[in-house]
């Protein structure tokens, strides 16, 4: 955060926007230097005035939205690009979901339902320390040891190893003796895992897709609706991004969290 408050300050005390002004003025026709009553100078002269205003402004805005006690000082923005991990702004583990949908699921008593989820991580550990059980499907052999590691300490999950190569293993790895009470599908084959999440989960079961605003991703939509299944976006900021993201919950009207 200080180095990027840092270039903004260099920007402004160091010249850097007054040399660009001086050589613009140099540069620029004799007729916008001479009072030329001219309806195309004029117009051009309003519209640079305009880009150093709105240049100003945008980096303006952008240092505010990181400023402290900012919101997104407040959900761990900062925090996660200094440590270079998902955390919150109190320095705990965080699943990379939009912040609200974060808000969202923590409103609600999971303590007693069982996780289910396609891609681990730093969400396998979250939803352990607030779920009954947690099932984690990992394709990665490097980030599966290396998830496991971190998780040592939590006998509430289960993490399982398998490769993308072999054919729908992965993709069909939920069987219906897996408890599952939420399913999270934010692994790899997406499409497929929600597919087959659709055909095997039980009715009361939740899905939550990240990264749902993704065109690949719209065909889980159709999905979802060809089964009667309602839906919920949530669109916004989420850590590492400046950009809006989103994720979708599925769920029928008889559900897990009571929506």
């Amino acid at each position: 955060m200080n180095s990027i408050l840092n270039r903004f300050r260099t920007y402004f005390q160091d010249g850097t926007l007054k040399d660009r002004l001086i050589r613009r003025a140099k540069n620029a026709p004799k007729q916008w230097i001479e009072p030329v009553f001219n309806k195309h100078l004029i117009r051009e002269r309003f519209r640079f005035i305009f880009q150093i205003v709105t240049l100003k402004a945008d980096l303006f805005l952008k240092w505010r939205m990181f400023e402290p006690g900012s919101y997104h000082e407040e959900q761990g923005s900062i925090q996660s690009f200094k440590n270079r991990t998902i955390i919150d702004g109190n320095g705990n583990i965080t699943p990379w979901f939009t912040y609200n949908l974060i808000d969202f699921i923590q409103q609600h008593d999971i303590k007693n339902l069982s996780i289910f989820e396609w891609g681990s991580g730093n969400s396998t550990r979250w939803w352990a320390d607030r779920a009954k059980s947690v099932i984690s499907i990992e394709h990665s052999e490097e980030w599966y040891q290396k998830t496991i590691q971190s998780l040592s300490s939590c006998k509430n999950v289960t993490l399982r190893h398998i490769p993308l190569e072999l054919n729908d293993a992965y993709s069909t790895a939920l069987s219906k003796d897996d408890p599952c009470d939420i399913i999270i599908v934010d692994g790899r084959k997406r499409v497929e895992c929600a597919r087959h999440a659709f055909e095997t989960m039980p009715r009361e079961a939740i899905l939550i897709l990240d990264d749902s605003q993704r065109n690949q991703y719209d065909k889980i939509f159709t999905l979802a609706q060809e089964r009667g299944y309602k839906c919920l976006r949530f669109n916004g900021p989420k850590a590492l991004t400046t950009h809006t993201k989103q994720a979708a919950i599925f769920y029928h009207k008889e559900n897990a969290l009571g929506i």
